[in-house]
């Protein structure tokens, strides 16, 4: 077996004299969108490549997450210096990541396609986190759920909150309904919402961020 280089130019795309054989692939490597564990929607994927034509085209197959198929994009890329399509009929496909097999035709052995770069086109999901607003009442002399007198300050009270707020404290949230109870939060850092005064005090408002 033998391979032949070329010899007016070391870059063979430059050797008119070059000749090429009628299809190669490559395959990338997997594509997370710098976000490994989080969901993404792959909507379409770009081809930058010289000497696209009908005769020297692209052709991509994909594999997502850990799947063994290779499932192939309808269309083929055959516009220069772009060509743009779905990567599935459905105009999107979720998984964590993507990987391509892109083919390389040629009809004329004297032309092969040039890539330069591809790009798919992806929303990312962050994992979603539920968050809990309610009302929380800041005065002196303040009385407990069992009616027992605080022996904290309103002033001392807020002073707390606003640390755990600034310093992402985690925190259990608990609650006598199960939905809002025994939950991992953290206080949102923006700053409460003073709600209205009332004679000793104020009424505000509080976002707590589920983590």
């Amino acid at each position: 077996m033998w391979l032949e280089l070329p010899y007016i130019s070391k870059d063979p795309t430059f050797d008119n004299a070059y000749r090429y054989t009628h299809q190669g692939y490559l395959i990338t490597g997997y594509v997370y969108s710098n976000l490994i564990d989080a969901y993404k929607s792959y909507k379409e994927l770009k081809i930058f490549a010289e000497n696209l034509s009908k005769d020297t085209y692209v052709a991509v197959d994909f594999q997502l997450d850990n799947d063994d198929t290779w499932y192939k994009i309808e269309d083929y890329f055959d516009e220069s210096p772009i060509s743009e399509r779905y990567i599935t009929t459905a105009k999107g496909i979720t998984g964590k990541r993507i990987r391509l097999r892109i083919w390389f035709y040629t009809n004329d052995a004297s032309k092969t396609p040039l890539l330069k770069a591809y790009v798919v086109d992806t929303v990312v999901q962050a994992t979603v986190k539920y968050s809990y607003t309610f009302n929380y009442r800041i005065v002196n002399n303040d009385v407990n759920l069992l009616g027992e007198q605080e022996d904290i300050s309103g002033y001392d009270k807020q002073k707390i909150i606003d640390e755990w707020a600034a310093n992402l404290t985690p925190l259990i949230m608990y609650s006598a309904k199960s939905r809002f109870n025994d939950k991992a939060v953290f206080i949102s850092p923006t700053a409460s919402n003073v709600m209205k005064a009332i004679d000793d005090g104020y009424v505000e408002s509080i976002i707590l961020i589920e983590r």
